[in-house]
């Protein structure tokens, strides 16, 4: 790689073409290496533990809701980096693999903000159960009916607080409670909704 365009950058040469003691190195390491190429080439990783759930429609929802993807985009980085920091093994899905049967050796389904739903992306969740996949979600699962296009009577929907054998009730959302730093708040002067949280 010593002619192509991105050796200055790797490292490898110097600018003027110049071999750099990196060259040398990886050339060193290639020697001792090549005999277990093909070998290491067959291995596979490790099967995911631990599942994203990610679905477009919901994404939507996110942008119509809040008018950027912001908040949806941070959860999914804070889960994907503390995973890979506790080294667990980790998959991207959507609903389609988990019909497919892509996602049944998880251990767990993570839906970060899967406030959006329809009926096939629950009975994706309710198959991943029955096959003994803990299913972690934020709050407001399932809170919109993407079949009816309005908010569910029960959160989280399409039945899957029986399913899980959990039930939203009486929710305030984070955003309303006061920090308790903010004086502002704490002499009553927040919004009213604020104040009652």
């Amino acid at each position: 790689e010593s002619l192509g365009l991105e050796a200055p950058a790797w490292g490898l040469i110097r600018l003027d073409g110049r071999e750099r003691a990196t060259l040398t190195h990886a050339t060193e390491f290639w020697k001792t290496f090549a005999p277990y190429a093909e070998q290491f080439k067959m291995t596979t990783g490790e099967k995911p533990v631990v599942a994203l759930w990610k679905s477009v429609a919901n994404e939507m929802h996110q942008v119509c809701r809040y008018g950027r993807l912001d908040f949806l985009q941070d959860a999914f980085r804070h889960y994907i980096e503390t995973l890979y920091a506790l080294n667990v093994p980790q998959m991207i899905c959507d609903t389609k693999m988990i019909e497919e049967g892509r996602v049944d050796e998880a251990k767990m389904l993570i839906v970060p903000q899967g406030i959006y739903l329809t009926k096939a992306d629950a009975d994706a969740f309710k198959r991943l159960r029955g096959k003994g996949v803990t299913i972690f979600s934020e709050s407001s699962l399932g809170a919109y009916d993407g079949d009816r296009n309005r908010y569910s009577a029960t959160i989280p929907g399409f039945g899957l607080d029986l399913e899980l054998g959990v039930r939203e009730e009486e929710m305030t959302s984070a955003c309303h409670l006061p920090n308790v730093e903010d004086a502002s708040v704490r002499k009553g002067a927040g919004a009213d909704d604020v104040s009652k949280a």
